[in-house]
């Protein structure tokens, strides 16, 4: 009975209205993401993504929203071969106002706008690669939110959710250091974490305020 309890009470926990926050993705990106979309529709979930790619191997019952195409996200983004010849710093903040001008775009759609005026889901999935912008979503939907990357996490990224990763042995994954590092390399990720944790905290956030403000 206590058993039969338990499941019944793991069951109703498990999230049936399910939203994919990602607005600025590359087609690798939501590649990585299709298959537990297909796999959660499969199950009976309700899917919503709001995506720049429109995968054709997406079950006809999933909710796609595509407000601005993948060609039109990276239009004026550097090709990956162009970035790495720049600093490894310049490299990261390389596109950012260019995605502050596609994440204006994505909120003044009509499809987007409607999401955020009527729509009520249990979980929210935003890409944690580029989409910055769309964080702060969870509290508009009254649900929490999971953040998925597809590289090593890092401060800049875990801390929206709440967890701090110690620059002392947990280095940023394009400085290419390894989790045992010398005392140099430790001040280097230590001073470049601060750097992108200023740039976020004073410059960055207040745009997404904005962006927050004038769509809601």
């Amino acid at each position: 009975m206590i058993l039969a309890l338990i499941l019944s009470l793991n069951c109703s926990a498990l999230p049936e209205r399910i939203l994919f926050l990602l607005p600025i993705s590359s087609k690798s990106h939501k590649n990585v993401f299709d298959p537990l979309i297909n796999a959660l529709a499969a199950k009976g979930r309700e899917i919503t993504t709001v995506s720049s790619v429109r995968s054709s191997g997406v079950p006809s019952y999933v909710h796609e929203i595509v407000p601005v195409p993948v060609e039109e996200v990276f239009k004026e983004y550097l090709s990956p071969f162009e970035a790495r010849k720049l600093p490894r710093l310049k490299r990261l903040f390389a596109g950012s106002d260019h995605f502050v001008e596609i994440c204006h775009k994505v909120y003044e759609n009509v499809e987007v706008q409607n999401l955020l005026k009527t729509g009520r889901f249990d979980l929210v999935v935003v890409n944690g690669i580029l989409n910055h912008c769309s964080f702060w979503n969870d509290s508009d939907f009254r649900s929490p939110c999971n953040s998925p990357t597809h590289s090593s996490a890092s401060n800049f990224n875990t801390e929206r959710l709440g967890t701090h990763l110690s620059p002392s042995f947990v280095p940023l994954s394009f400085l290419h250091f390894t989790d045992v590092m010398t005392f140099q390399q430790r001040v280097a990720n230590t001073v470049v974490q601060w750097i992108i944790k200023f740039a976020e905290v004073f410059y960055y956030r207040p745009i997404y305020r904005e962006i927050k403000d004038k769509y809601h």
